[in-house]
């Protein structure tokens, strides 16, 4: 299938990057362009995009079993409850993102969370014994190399905390300090990565 001449596959590539880079840009700026007493609750956000998700998800489980004629038994199986394993940790790794993309800049969150496809392929080797080629063990060690260098880089740059004087969208408050913790950052992404690739595989 294409759409627009253009293969899906492609267009879906592109949709995924830029639908991740524009999600980070608007988390990193909606947490620090608001003063903390007007800013939302990180929590509340995850809690409706869950919501949001599983409404869609079940809207389209639905239609999909009405060609069985047993949409029952075809979404509630006794084995649902298994999915609530991954989507816990899923939970906690959007919970952890916030903390995240609120101490470190948005290239510097983009690069580390990258991680996330090094501790999936863990993993995956570890849990579900699958063995990865020569290739791919040389990607992924390329791949924690350059998560290394970011990390070093941001450190080196960012010593302790980090005060940034940004604007507000809120009149009442149009300037204040927002403080960024660049060890804190890190160990919320590395938290989210490793939550990641647990609910992975």
């Amino acid at each position: 299938p294409t759409i627009c001449g253009m293969p899906l596959k492609y267009v879906s590539l592109i949709t995924l990057a830029v639908q991740n880079a524009t999600l980070s840009i608007v988390m990193h700026y909606s947490r620090v362009s608001t003063p903390p007493p007007l800013s939302y609750s990180p929590a509340a956000a995850v809690l409706l995009c869950e919501i949001l998700k599983g409404s869609i998800s079940f809207v389209i489980a639905l239609w999909r079993a009405q060609d069985t004629g047993d949409s029952h038994c075809e979404i509630f199986s006794p084995d649902c409850w298994k999915l609530s394993i991954p989507a816990v940790l899923y939970v906690v790794q959007n919970s952890l993102q916030f903390i995240a993309i609120s101490n470190l800049p948005v290239a510097s969150f983009q690069v580390a969370y990258q991680m996330k496809i090094l501790t999936t392929a863990a993993f995956s080797v570890v849990l579900l014994r699958k063995t990865l080629s020569s290739t791919k063990w040389l990607s992924l060690f390329f791949l924690a190399i350059g998560v290394g260098i970011v990390q070093v880089q941001t450190t080196a740059s960012i010593t302790g905390m980090r005060e940034i004087r940004v604007g507000s969208a809120h009149d009442a408050a149009p300037l204040h300090i927002h403080i960024m913790s660049p060890l804190k950052g890190f160990g919320a992404v590395t938290a989210a990565c490793f939550t990641s690739g647990l609910a992975g595989v």
